[in-house]
């Protein structure tokens, strides 16, 4: 077994090469940011973690670190997100990555601490999964860490409670609360990669079809989840490719999709590459922020500055012409 990366097969690489090209044809804000990276090396002897939905937008933001001159190592922050191809290519890049789809809890957690163990000075995050391992499980690590950037409002959540706890070991910037991130990313990003995931794994026409929104935030917050093996299930079977269907009692049916996960990513390529080019901008550049500023800030959660957003919106009003 290669102790760079953990991964379903290594064949899959060119297609999943395939997929990165494309999206880094189309990510001009991260393009020109990975330019200056290049350029300045501001990663040179810094280890950078990665934890998020691995697929080819995440593969090109990791390759973007590492030309800042990181040792990059990469997961998925949710199994049923992660693209095998796309994990092919980032190990035939030489980057470790430790991910499969679909693994169980277990073999997920094996792969966030695998991560972990390269002792990271910086993490990129989603969900908070990473910086809750450190922060509780392994705290070793933490004389290492100078900080961390957050993607989602649940792991923004997640870290405010450890916040409270006194848990908090280091600065962590709320990526997700940016202008440049929930005016693009969490409205229009779900909004369409959503829908989009929906009609492609039901292959149904949404017009005319009643739909309910639970929870109506920038993302349609606070969906909670329940085991439909409460809801007095008869039989349950898949019937197409990410969808199971639940046969209640009273001869109701309940389609599930891609496992009760997000269902975008999961049975979707998620937010589309131009959305993404504005979070992960956010993400590196907040990154670099930390690693440049690290001695100044105190362990606590910390709002991008606005000079990071505001940069992200000029280089894309100037990457569309505008």
């Amino acid at each position: 077994m290669n102790s760079n990366y953990e991964i379903k097969d290594i064949s899959l690489a060119a297609e999943g090469r395939k997929k990165i090209n494309w999206v880094s044809q189309h990510m001009p804000v991260l393009n020109t940011i990975k330019e200056q990276f290049i350029k300045e090396k501001p990663f040179r002897n810094k280890r950078i973690a990665i934890s998020v939905h691995l697929e080819a937008k995440t593969a090109y933001l990791a390759l973007v670190m590492r030309s800042g001159g990181a040792e990059v190592a990469v997961t998925g922050s949710n199994p049923y997100s992660t693209k095998d191809e796309v994990t092919a290519a980032l190990a035939e890049e030489g980057v470790k990555v430790y991910a499969q789809y679909g693994v169980s809890d277990n073999k997920f957690r094996y792969y966030l601490n695998r991560v972990l163990d390269i002792k990271p000075h910086l993490i990129i995050d989603d969900g908070a999964e990473l910086v809750s391992i450190v922060s509780t499980e392994r705290k070793e690590l933490q004389r290492d860490v100078l900080g961390a950037a957050e993607e989602t409002t649940s792991g923004v959540i997640r870290l405010q409670a450890l916040g409270r706890e006194g848990q908090l070991a280091f600065p962590v910037i709320r990526v997700n609360d940016a202008y440049m991130k929930y005016l693009f990313d969490n409205r229009y990003g779900t909004g369409q990669s959503v829908w989009d995931a929906i009609m492609r794994t039901t292959n149904l026409n949404i017009a005319g079809k009643t739909v309910v929104v639970i929870g109506y935030g920038w993302c349609g917050k606070g969906i909670s989840k329940r085991d439909l093996e409460d809801l007095a299930v008869e039989k349950k079977s898949e019937v197409r490719k990410n969808i199971d269907e639940y046969i209640l009692k009273d001869g109701r049916r309940i389609y599930l999709l891609a496992q009760g996960t997000l269902v975008n990513i999961s049975a979707g390529d998620g937010h589309p590459v131009e959305i993404m080019d504005l979070s992960f901008a956010l993400q590196a550049l907040s990154i670099k922020y930390i690693n440049d500023h690290y001695k100044e800030l105190e362990n606590k959660l910390y709002k991008v500055p606005e000079e990071i957003d505001q940069q992200v919106a000029r280089l894309m009003l100037e990457a569309s012409g505008v």
